[in-house]
């Protein structure tokens, strides 16, 4: 799947089944485990593209259950909206950086909006801050 997560990510198509399976390339209703953060975004969201341009039905990640090409459409949905929410607060906060309080400002930014949208999906509570910082920092550093 190109430089994403790793840069030897793979996903299988089984067309006869309709089936993709997908290893850290999404999840079902779930927000990413501390392992996800790590990820090329302009790589990562170029992998969901493929696989969403693939004719399948049922869509099986390596993690918490699985679901249908929906549930990985919602996925790749909600890594744009927080890297979207990540640019906006970069733009109203000022220059990226490290300056006091400046993380937080940031972070106040993407986590109320994001809590408002995925906040029911499983994961969100324990999992929300390293996924929006590390989509404040690819942001801020261009990816």
């Amino acid at each position: 799947m190109g430089l994403s997560h790793t840069d030897t990510l793979y996903a299988f198509h089984l067309p006869a089944e309709r089936v993709v399976f997908a290893a850290d390339l999404g999840l079902v209703g779930t927000v990413a485990p501390a392992g996800v953060p790590d990820r090329y975004a302009p790589g990562y969201l170029d992998a969901l593209d493929r696989l969403i341009g693939i004719d399948f039905d049922v869509f099986v990640p390596s993690h918490f259950g699985y679901g249908r090409k929906q549930d990985l459409i919602e996925w790749r949905n909600m890594l744009e909206y927080g890297r979207a929410l990540a640019r906006a607060a970069i733009k109203k906060v000022g220059t990226f950086g490290v300056q006091d309080r400046q993380l937080g400002a940031y972070f106040d930014e993407v986590y109320f909006p994001m809590r408002k949208r995925y906040g029911d999906w499983h994961g969100f509570d324990e999992m929300a801050v390293l996924n929006i910082v590390r989509d404040i920092e690819g942001e801020g550093l261009g990816h």
